[in-house]
């Protein structure tokens, strides 16, 4: 019987693990958060894109005015597409390639402007 765990030379091989860079790792970890979030973890995929090229700072502001709205009882169909809205548009506007289609979502329809869900902050947050 041939073993496979031991080189030609004789000496065993580290079964090590392969560590994933810590851009990626924080990547990832931002994307399952997202995904809880907002309750949609068949969006990951997209999710780990957005985290991939969005600010992070401005994530979390998007991620805190959905919990707001959703609270409020103003999102009617998903946050989740809320979500993908509100960075679609970020996108746009500081010309961020995502790669996404261009299809509609839910809030398309719906003209909701994005500097309702802004700080008053000044410059910082989505536009600065």
């Amino acid at each position: 019987m041939k073993r496979y765990d031991i080189r030609k030379q004789g000496t065993p091989r580290q079964k090590s693990k392969k560590e994933k860079p810590e851009h990626i790792a924080r990547r990832n970890y931002l994307a399952d958060e997202i995904a809880a979030t907002l309750g949609d973890q068949q969006s990951v995929g997209a999710f780990r894109t957005i985290a991939e090229r969005v600010p992070e700072g401005v994530i979390r502001e998007c991620l805190a005015n959905i919990k707001v709205t959703w609270r409020e009882g103003k999102i009617k169909k998903s946050r989740g597409a809320l979500f993908i809205n509100m960075i679609q548009s970020y996108s746009e506007t500081h010309q961020i390639e995502l790669g996404f289609r261009s299809e509609a979502t839910p809030y398309d329809n719906k003209r909701i402007r994005i500097d309702r869900f802004i700080s008053p902050r000044g410059s910082e947050g989505l536009h600065g």
